[in-house]
């Protein structure tokens, strides 16, 4: 017996969505490095800049990898975000770290809810 195939379409009130994912090792992007660019403003202190700026202000995830650390996203913006690791002590401590990024590029048709 042959089963009927349905087809699912997902309705979001965000128009040209975007995601994009990074990884930082040893302070460099190895992961994502033709969509930004990353700066080390000194120990355990990241900003990564967006070649192409959203329309609003992203939604931003990080996941530090190896180690406790505390993280603080300390600015995010339509064009960069930056993002902060303390150790427990609490101390500054260079980090390796995966960053997701959810945005629009749109200009028009963003519903806000």
């Amino acid at each position: 017996m042959d089963k009927a195939v349905r087809t699912s379409y997902v309705v979001s009130p965000q128009y040209r969505p975007k995601m994009m994912n990074f990884s930082v090792i040893g302070g460099a992007l190895v992961f994502g490095k033709f969509d930004a660019s990353i700066v080390v403003n000194g120990a355990g202190d990241y900003t990564i800049t967006f070649n192409e700026q959203f329309v609003q202000i992203p939604q931003v995830g990080v996941l530090a990898l190896g180690a406790t650390r505390t993280i603080e996203i300390a600015t995010c913006s339509k064009s960069s975000v930056n993002i902060k690791f303390l150790t427990m002590v609490p101390a500054a401590a260079n980090t390796d770290f995966h960053l997701f990024v959810v945005g629009s590029l749109a200009k028009d048709l963003i519903v806000n809810h």
